[in-house]
């Protein structure tokens, strides 16, 4: 072993290690610590094959124990054993600690406007302002793909009811033709539908009479129940008394 230090620190991560040997399964333990301004000690602390007296930041939510003891150095530089009875959990006048930011993950660069300007609306003849990051070219793929199965299913209930004029030859030579009709009848449709979704002509052509017809109004002989008066709020609770300092714990 080389030299003794001293160390102190927040317990950032606990990590058990574990094996088995000719008398059994064994545990050791080891840790990480990290100071006030969330730098990362690059010590592992070896603390031997009893669990340790104190909890780190994975099961506090980020208010791992702050601790003292002396350990004594490894000739490696890369870790140190921890000296049994000299280890403090220190509950009093503890260092302020600042939790450093999670960095996001994956790939590629995030979009955020969080302390930035706010993307500029675009004004587009046919649709209006577009606003975020999108442009005409994106309004018009969304609408057209939303508009042309819509078609496709008014297509297929007029087929279904015998509502679509139709070559009535059912021979093969006839297929094309009315392949060739039902195509141009979800053409014509997808062409109407996208006008009246991009432009709104179906609600500004409408009487006042029709918009009026899609809501159903009550009838005369149903009641509306009121609604019910607000329960009074109940008396705030009396805050109960912090609780007093524990003593520093040994370990």
């Amino acid at each position: 072993m080389g030299e003794r230090v001293t160390v102190e620190g927040f317990v950032t991560y606990i990590h058990a290690n574990k094996g088995e040997s000719s008398k059994g399964p064994w545990t050791s333990y080891s840790v990480k610590l990290v100071d006030a301004a969330g730098v990362e000690d690059p010590l592992w602390y070896r603390f031997g094959f009893e669990a340790p007296g104190f909890r780190d930041d994975r099961t506090t939510e980020n208010k791992g124990d702050y601790i003292r003891f002396e350990a004594d150095l490894n000739t490696d530089g890369k870790s140190a054993a921890f000296v049994e009875g000299t280890g403090d959990v220190i509950v009093k006048n503890l260092p302020a600690r600042t939790i450093p930011e999670k960095k996001g993950s994956g790939s590629g660069p995030k979009r955020s406007n969080a302390g930035g300007a706010r993307p500029k609306t675009k004004h587009s003849d046919l649709f209006g302002e577009i606003g975020g990051y999108n442009t005409e070219d994106d309004i018009r793929r969304i609408t057209l793909a939303s508009v042309r199965e819509a078609a496709q299913r008014q297509v297929t209930l007029l087929l279904s009811a015998d509502a679509l004029p139709l070559t009535r030859t059912t021979g093969k030579a006839n297929v094309a033709v009315r392949y060739a009709e039902s195509d141009a009848a979800v053409n014509k449709l997808t062409v109407q539908y996208f006008i009246d979704q991009a432009t709104g002509r179906v609600l500004e052509d409408a009487t006042e009479e029709e918009k009026a017809g899609y809501v159903a109004p009550l009838p005369d002989d149903v009641a509306v129940a009121a609604e019910p008066e607000p329960e009074p709020a109940a008396p705030a609770a009396e805050p109960e008394p912090a609780p007093a300092q524990e003593p520093n714990r040994k370990f």
